[in-house]
């Protein structure tokens, strides 16, 4: 699986390094939108997307896109002409393992996505292509999720996220193990983190500020990869300092914004 993963990214940044993209000023009307893009099909077997349990998306703004292939996310810069040319220049891209039909498909859509050099918006449908109807990948626009509310919903954590000036590094939690978090109406936190069950408490202040007390757990024993991983995360969340959700996702981003974790409602 491992194996997989590192083919499909080597073989984006192979393409990506010859592309020599430069961020636009200025999005061309239409590709830029708030939502997003939800892939509704492509020229390759439509059973691997139609198994996916989650389609592959993108967006782009200011020059900037963000890809899922359904498990992992990468980011990079594109510039998009009024012609339909479109330069894509790829970072980094995360290297988690999922659900065996979601990285299958994943697997095919970096593949077209890695001979993408057109766009064109038409309606709600946007097409990547490279300039032949032999490879195209068709999205609609990304239905908007109600969001949940942070109180009441317990959130599974999907990923620690280290931020840096540069970019951006995802870590995967360690296999077979699950972090969650409830926030109740009364502003008690508890979840697992992983081994433990810990609680505690957490304030929330004007707008997206958000600030948790010290945490108490349990004390049972588990594999050190794990263990680690709980501590790292009871630590981090000491050091968070503000909260957004968008749909049934929730972010909680450190006070210097150096981290954040991501998590998603259960």
């Amino acid at each position: 699986m491992k194996a997989k993963i590192r083919y499909s990214l080597a073989l984006l940044l192979l393409f990506f390094a010859c592309s020599g993209a430069a961020p636009v000023a200025q999005d061309p009307p239409h590709l830029s939108i708030p939502q997003g893009w939800t892939l509704q099909s492509w020229t390759a077997d439509p059973e691997v997307l139609t198994a996916a349990p989650k389609p592959p998306g993108i967006s782009f703004k200011d020059g900037k896109f963000s890809m899922s292939g359904g498990v992992n996310r990468m980011t990079g810069k594109y510039s998009a002409k009024r012609d339909g040319r479109l330069i894509l220049k790829g970072g980094g891209m995360t290297e988690m393992a999922g659900d065996p039909a979601a990285m299958k498909a994943e697997e095919v859509f970096t593949q077209l996505f890695s001979g993408v050099t057109h766009w064109r918006v038409k309606g709600k449908a946007l097409v990547l292509s490279n300039g032949t109807p032999d490879l195209e990948l068709r999205f609609q626009v990304r239905a908007p999720l109600k969001a949940k509310p942070l109180t009441g919903t317990e959130w599974s954590l999907q990923g620690f996220e280290k931020r840096g000036k540069k970019a951006t590094s995802d870590t995967a939690l360690v296999a077979g193990t699950t972090i969650t978090l409830t926030i109740g109406a009364d502003g008690r936190a508890s979840g697992s983190a992983g081994v433990n069950r810990y609680f505690g408490k957490a304030e929330l202040g004007k707008g997206d500020q958000i600030t948790f007390g010290p945490m108490a757990s349990t004390r049972r024993g588990g594999p050190p990869k794990a263990m680690a991983q709980e501590r790292a995360y009871l630590q981090q969340i000491k050091d968070v300092s503000s909260w957004v959700v968008t749909g049934n996702r929730l972010v909680l981003t450190g006070k210097d914004g150096s981290f954040a974790l991501r998590f998603d409602a259960k």
